[in-house]
């Protein structure tokens, strides 16, 4: 597969402000190309994937965009 693990975390102390975060979900894929989607078999995958879980792409998208608005604030930060 494209993910090697999904690893979930909430903060143990309180934080301030900017600094603070609710939730931390960490996914490490298995090399860069699956990360960023450059791979062309994991990305046929992917679609083939998507097709079958969601079927009415235009009802997914829709709703993706609405959670997507629930966020205050999101970073997609990379570790290499």
């Amino acid at each position: 597969g494209q993910i090697v693990s999904i690893k979930i975390d909430r903060p143990f102390t309180h934080m301030a402000g900017g600094a603070r975060w609710d939730l931390r979900v960490t996914i490490t894929y298995r090399d860069a190309a699956a990360a960023l989607d450059t791979d062309p078999a994991g990305s046929a995958l992917w679609k083939a994937a998507k097709a079958r879980l969601y079927p009415d792409t235009a009802k997914f998208d829709a709703e993706e965009e609405r959670r997507f608005s629930l966020l205050e604030e999101h970073w997609d930060v990379i570790i290499g």
